[in-house]
């Protein structure tokens, strides 16, 4: 195993099973050195659908994550296609801000996988729009919340999320303009 030579990027990922399937970093493993003959794991966390953040390869060497980027990134993967946990959404943040903490990482880019990588409509990796998600202030992209599919008959029940500064935005244009509707309809029909 090779040495990480810097550390540019960290690379997020997803596992490509289904959303709210219970698999864990073992499972991951398995496909990993089993089904593609590595030597091991390629990414250097995993985070869980409960939101346990396991690592994989020693942060210190080389992952099997990013054709062509190895050398100088870390891979995070999180369990799921395109719908993670608010479990998993609370531990990408606290493993993302850990993680930028480390002299070595810190100015490293967070960015998608799929942005790396030849252009291919049918790749999605990590499932959501990791740079929105950094402009967001690494909160959880709501349309990719995991909607309540209990994993492997565990009851599961998203809290309320806050709406992001955009929604707000949204919401807000929407709220102005039903009240200038109802001053209008006010004014027009006002007795005298």
């Amino acid at each position: 195993m090779q040495k990480l030579s810097r550390i540019d990027f960290i690379i997020l990922h997803h596992s490509l099973t289904p959303n709210g399937r219970h698999d864990t970093i073992s499972d991951v493993r398995r496909w990993h050195v089993n089904e593609r003959g590595w030597d091991h794991i390629g990414y250097h966390f995993v985070i869980e659908l409960d939101g346990t953040i396991q690592q994989g390869v020693s942060t210190g060497l080389q992952g099997y994550h990013c054709k062509g980027y190895n050398h100088k990134s870390l891979g995070i993967c999180l369990i799921g296609t395109d719908e993670f946990s608010i479990e998993q959404w609370r531990a990408l943040k606290r493993l993302l801000e850990s993680l930028l903490e480390i002299d070595e990482v810190t100015g490293a880019a967070v960015v998608a996988h799929v942005d790396l990588i030849d252009p291919d409509p049918k790749r999605t990796c990590p499932g959501f729009d990791v740079t929105q998600y950094i402009a967001d202030g690494c909160r959880p992209v709501i349309k990719n919340v995991l909607d309540g599919a209990p994993p492997q008959g565990k009851a599961y029940a998203p809290p309320i999320l806050e709406p992001s500064q955009e929604e707000l935005a949204e919401l807000g244009r929407s709220v102005w303009a039903i009240a200038r509707l109802i001053e209008k309809f006010i004014n027009t029909y006002k007795e005298p």
